[in-house]
């Protein structure tokens, strides 16, 4: 967080935030993330424990979360998770000579990971080709980041999936979860919100 960015700064994006026009691609891809770490809950509790430092009790409340309710803790306008990959990594990888053919095989990797994988950089992409600040702010991410994926190719972000892993993590206290679940009280709820945005804009977006 920039030194210039008191508690009062944020407290005021927190509450813009909400009223800014949301994307549907940020949004959908902030759902299939939520999904991923659902599924991860029921499936592999003690790795998304572990993985997300998530307390016991919230691995069990997500494992129990329907489908359909993971999209009221989606949003459209700042992404729940970070990017847990190393930038320089990316934006290294991004300034290099690449094959400006797709690479034979492409097609064989493991499908439904390097479709997540793609969805995330293009999303990414296509959101900080219209204002890369606004995007660095969205996903959590250096604006020089940004700035490099806004520049990439189809064929490159396809190559930059083969190469460097995606991996992500939570953007905020993961203690704060449960109180974001339909489950809790509706006060609960609009705190836990609040908190998630306030902690979320203290995040990236600034170099």
């Amino acid at each position: 967080m920039s030194p210039l960015l008191s508690m009062s700064d944020l407290d005021n994006q927190a509450a813009q935030i909400t009223e800014q026009r949301p994307d549907q691609n940020v949004f959908e891809l902030d759902l299939t993330l939520w999904n991923l770490l659902a599924t991860l809950c029921r499936h592999a509790p003690s790795v998304a424990r572990e993985q997300f430092s998530l307390p016991q009790s919230t691995v069990v409340a997500l494992a129990v979360t329907p489908s359909h309710e993971l999209s009221k803790l989606s949003s459209g306008v700042v992404l729940s998770f970070q990017l847990h990959t190393p930038e320089p990594d990316v934006c290294d990888f991004l300034s290099a000579e690449y094959e400006r053919a797709i690479p034979p095989g492409f097609a064989g990797m493991e499908g439904v990971e390097r479709e997540f994988d793609v969805t995330y950089w293009l999303t990414l992409r296509n959101l900080a080709r219209r204002d890369a600040p606004m995007a660095a702010t969205a996903f959590g991410v250096s604006q020089s980041l940004a700035k490099a994926v806004a520049e990439a190719t189809d064929n490159q972000i396809r190559q930059l999936v083969t190469e460097i892993c995606t991996a992500c993590t939570l953007r905020f206290d993961p203690q704060v979860v449960e109180g974001l679940l339909p489950s809790a009280d509706l006060r609960k709820r609009r705190q836990g919100f609040f908190i998630k945005y306030q902690q979320c804009l203290s995040v990236g977006g600034n170099v």
